[in-house]
């Protein structure tokens, strides 16, 4: 502001003052001129105006000493307030004053070109160091179990342990607990089979009181017992393996084949479940990931959908939902806003789960043209 102010009584008033005179002096000029007709008028003109040049020259010079004087009083003024300034601000130590006398003079950089992708910000200048990403959370995959819950089916639940263990990468991560829902002879059989395997066989009874609690409610809602035995054995199961501390738990069920990369896949999924607050479950599979769509393996989903199927969550979603565990479709359960409070689960595009049970199942197989129209990712990512 002041500089602005020094600017503008030296430019333009200045350029007034001498103006002005101007114009003053070539008035005076013509006038004399058109007054004196004769040969004496030239005399006179070039006496008037030998006069005036003089008195022009006079103006001025007493003019730039009147601006003379007034941006020395500015300055003056200017040198007052940065003092006054001054002694407002703390001393600085030694540290200090070295930093200022070591620092170079940057030249100012040219302001930066916009960025022409709208949704990225680009900085005005660069930084002096690379920002640093967000570290990955370490996740111990000794403490993320993989239950297999089963009931009748053995030719399925052997299917299902094979792939599962083909693909398995040991080393005591992703512990394997089956839990069999019952004490079916064949199925403990096939269980048998992989006892080396295995982490735990567990073995979950509906008591004789629970049992007569679901069948009523079965005929009240009309709708098929085993929905209902199935919620039971799923809750049960999760309070099994939280209860002995593991972190997070993999859901399969009896009929399912998992892909090669299954449990790179979750191990992905495990971080992501981690820090972000807006999940509430990662699953592996896609209901709309059929054969007949061009699909790409490495992309995943966000969806307020469940979609089931082999799925992943931690202890802190079952800490929020063993109260409250449905007698049955729990499934459905999972879906409603009261659960999912505004969160997302991830899918992959291309599924790394496919189920086989076509047969013998609660739903008979409702959807069974649907399901062996998935297509299952068999290029490892």
């Amino acid at each position: 502001g002041r500089e602005l102010r020094a600017m503008q009584i030296s430019g333009i008033g200045g350029k007034a003052v001498i103006v002005g005179l101007l114009v003053g002096a070539l008035l005076s000029i013509y006038f004399a001129a058109i007054s004196l007709p004769d040969a004496g008028t030239t005399a006179a003109v070039a006496s008037t105006v030998s006069s005036q040049q003089e008195e022009l020259a006079r103006q001025a010079a007493a003019a730039a000493r009147r601006l003379d004087r007034l941006r020395a009083s500015i300055s003056e003024k200017d040198s007052g307030e940065s003092k006054s300034k001054a002694e407002w601000r703390e001393p600085a130590d030694d540290d200090d004053r070295h930093r200022a006398s070591a620092s170079p003079t940057l030249s100012p950089s040219p302001s930066p070109s916009p960025s022409l992708t709208p949704s990225v910000l680009l900085p005005s200048s660069p930084p002096s160091s690379p920002p640093s990403s967000p570290s990955k959370p370490s996740i111990d995959h000794s403490q993320t179990v993989v239950v297999v819950l089963c009931a009748k089916r053995a030719e399925y639940v052997d299917h299902t342990l094979s792939t599962l263990f083909r693909h398995h990468p040991g080393g005591g991560l992703f512990p394997v607990v089956v839990s069999q829902d019952g004490r079916d002879g064949a199925v403990q059989a096939v269980v048998d089979k992989y006892a080396d395997k295995l982490h735990a066989h567990l073995h979950h009874e509906v008591s004789a009181a629970e049992r007569q609690e679901l069948e009523r409610q079965s005929r009240r809602e009309r709708l098929p017992l085993g929905y209902y035995l199935i919620a039971s054995h799923f809750g049960w199961a999760f309070s099994q393996v939280f209860d002995e501390g593991y972190d997070r738990v993999i859901v399969l069920e009896e009929d399912l084949q998992i892909a090669p990369d299954f449990f790179s896949y979750f191990s992905l999924g495990a971080s992501l479940l981690a820090v972000d607050d807006t999940l509430f479950c990662v699953s592996a599979f896609n209901d709309n990931g059929l054969k007949k769509f061009e699909l790409d393996e490495k992309r995943l989903w966000r969806s307020d959908f469940f979609p089931g199927l082999g799925w992943m969550m931690d202890k802190r979603r079952w800490k929020e939902w063993r109260d409250k565990w449905p007698k049955g479709f729990w499934d459905d359960w999972l879906r409603e806003p009261a659960q999912r409070m505004g969160r997302a689960c991830i899918r992959p595009e291309v599924s790394r789960t496919f189920t086989f049970g076509a047969k013998g199942g609660v739903s008979d197989g409702q959807f069974g043209s649907l399901l062996q129209s998935i297509q299952l990712n068999t290029n490892p990512v």
